[in-house]
């Protein structure tokens, strides 16, 4: 993951009481490269992990007319399609998915972000056009925040970077705290941090760069949804969809580590992986608790024999559990009513002593229904019911 932080005035003035680069508050988000740009009525601030392209993939990438800005946390798994797409367009430099936004844009306009298969927060800046454009991704994997004041629009990648400035009299949410209370979460706009809104997943918001009125607001456009006869029709269509993108999102010689457990998502992921990437060596992670049998290790240990990786186990115990909990709860942009993520966070700090990318099997059963209160969403959009 990257980081970011911008600063948008409708006046040609800065912050007099902030260098958020001298902060530690977003350094773990980006330990390549830092980088700062005051430039006309707004300043850039950007930390980068480096995954594509080390050396020319840094941020915030210009192109050679210096009329676009490009900020961007995530990874375009079709980027080497879309730059084929748009080379006659744009003359690339780098090797990066960072460049094929430029080439993307230039090409498609906002439109650009119905071409993109991965997962993203962006800023570009068209000062041709006098835009600003803010974007995420549909599923909402990678955040963006914003605020407004005194005629500052302010846009980073954790809201409590915005925390920073002592100016501003920050005060907590008090209709979001009961919704998260009542949901383990806050599930629109809104957040903890009263005034610090949250871009939608899917959600582009487009701004005049001199005024910081906004222009527009759309959403990207979802792919239509086929129609299939037959059962075997549609179960053809899922597996050719789901090797299409384990193809896309592990063929990067980067990706070898992965979350395992002993359910299917993440030995569906591995076994796939290992099916269309036979040579690729893998990298399993799982987490125990001290003392507690888990009636998932015995899958574990054989999944491991069978994809013969490198495994490694976490131990979490009542000793690190709490001093775990709070550094995860600092990283999270948002709390969790999940002490799972202590456990995550956990493999995951083992897992970042070697590598920069994990593959999990988050978000898998969501997709496909695998838990009940899915399960009833569905049913009620379906049947219309009334409960």
């Amino acid at each position: 993951m990257c980081g970011f932080y911008s600063e948008f005035f409708s006046e040609k003035k800065y912050s007099s009481n902030l260098n958020i680069l001298k902060k530690s508050i977003l350094k773990h988000r980006g330990p390549d490269q830092k980088e700062v740009i005051k430039l006309n009525n707004f300043k850039l601030y950007f930390w980068r992990l480096a995954i594509v392209d080390n050396q020319l993939g840094k941020q915030p990438m210009f192109d050679d007319e210096k009329n676009l800005i490009i900020l961007f946390n995530g990874e375009i798994y079709n980027y080497l399609k879309l730059r084929q797409e748009t080379k006659q367009i744009h003359t690339y430099k780098t090797n990066s998915d960072t460049e094929v936004i430029i080439g993307s844009y230039k090409k498609w306009g906002h439109k650009c972000f119905d071409k993109f298969e991965g997962m993203f927060s962006i800023l570009i800046i068209d000062l041709k056009k006098n835009n600003l454009i803010m974007a995420r991704d549909i599923c909402g994997v990678k955040p963006l925040y914003f605020f407004f004041s005194n005629n500052c629009l302010k846009v980073a990648s954790e809201s409590k970077a915005f925390l920073i400035d002592k100016n501003i009299d920050f005060k907590i949410d008090k209709f979001s705290l009961k919704k998260f209370i009542l949901y383990q979460s806050v599930d629109n706009s809104r957040t903890l941090i009263k005034d610090v809104k949250k871009l939608l997943p899917g959600e582009v918001k487009i701004f005049n760069l001199k005024n910081l009125k906004k222009i527009k607001n759309f959403f990207i456009k979802l792919k239509s949804f086929d129609n299939f006869e037959t059962y075997n029709n549609y179960s053809s269509n899922l597996k050719e969809n789901i090797l299409e993108n384990v193809k896309l999102s592990t063929e990067s010689p980067l990706v070898a580590a992965f979350h395992l457990s002993g359910g299917i998502d993440s030995n569906l992921l591995i076994s796939l992986t290992k099916k269309i990437f036979p040579k690729k060596k893998i990298f399993t992670y799982s987490s125990l608790i001290e003392g507690v049998k888990d009636p998932e290790y015995k899958y574990i240990e054989s999944a491991r024999k069978i994809y013969k990786s490198k495994h490694t186990y976490s131990i979490l115990n009542k000793k690190n559990f709490f001093n775990l909990y709070n550094q995860a709860l600092y990283y999270l942009d948002e709390p969790v009513g999940d002490p799972g993520v202590v456990a995550q966070f956990l493999v995951n700090k083992e897992i970042a002593k070697k590598f920069k990318i994990v593959i999990s099997g988050q978000g898998s059963d969501e997709m496909f229904m695998g838990y009940m209160r899915n399960y009833l969403c569905y049913l009620n959009l379906k049947y219309d019911l009334r409960v």
